[in-house]
């Protein structure tokens, strides 16, 4: 019986093509690990550095509702890299403390303070707020309310 030597290349090369993809398959898997370890190693160091100096992770508000437990701390304004005035809220979720950048120079920022200015008491140091995003980049809108 006689092979032609086409049909045999073929087979060789479908074979390593298999065993190639399998190589592939367990690299992509464990650079995907080595990916997530580097990350969670990253994050604990960048949590560990901010506590150090007594500050908390900026947080980003996802589109839809979103409750909030805001602090009653005094604001601390800083000044963002394209240098805008912006105040730094504290505020909780999930249990863990951020800090919420609201530009000075927005409704956000007015609404936050008339929360506070109209006496929505602070239970424990805080208030629970919900905030509401609507649209993304430009369009994107807030909407904040007492619960």
């Amino acid at each position: 019986m006689f092979i032609y030597p086409d049909i045999y290349i073929g087979i060789a090369v479908r074979k390593m093509v298999k065993e190639s993809e399998k190589n592939e398959t367990n690299e992509k898997s464990g650079i995907t690990t080595w990916a997530k370890e580097e990350l969670e190693k990253i994050n604990e160091q960048r949590r560990q550095a901010l506590e150090q100096k007594g500050k908390f992770p900026f947080i980003t508000i996802p589109e839809g509702v979103t409750e909030l437990e805001l602090l009653s701390e005094i604001p601390q304004k800083y000044t963002d890299q394209f240098g805008k005035e912006r105040a730094g809220f504290i505020v909780i979720k999930d249990g863990e403390k951020y800090t919420w950048g609201v530009p000075v120079a927005s409704s956000q920022y007015r609404q936050l303070i008339n929360i506070i200015a109209n006496g929505y008491l602070f239970t424990n140091g805080k208030t629970r707020i919900q905030v509401i995003r609507t649209g993304t980049g430009k369009n994107t809108r807030y909407s904040i309310k007492p619960i």
